[in-house]
């Protein structure tokens, strides 16, 4: 299965910054003055971010998202 939500912020790192109901405060750039409670799993990612090119043409979506998941735990 593919994963999509790739994060370039890790969970790991966005769960120091959570209040008591482990949510954290997100400030969007179209519109700074508006504050968004968001789950860790919820900010800091991108779809597909670290898919990498495959040499039959398709595309990996894993390897690195898996690797740095390893890191992370």
């Amino acid at each position: 299965m593919n994963k999509k939500r790739h994060h370039y912020i890790p969970k790991s790192y966005l769960k120091f910054f959570c209040d008591n109901a482990g949510q954290v405060r997100v400030y969007r750039k179209d519109d700074p003055c508006k504050v968004i409670q968001l789950s860790p799993d919820n900010t800091g990612f991108h779809k597909y971010y670290y898919s990498q090119p495959k040499p039959d043409g398709g595309k990996d979506h894993n390897a690195l998202e898996d690797c740095f998941s390893k890191i992370e735990d």
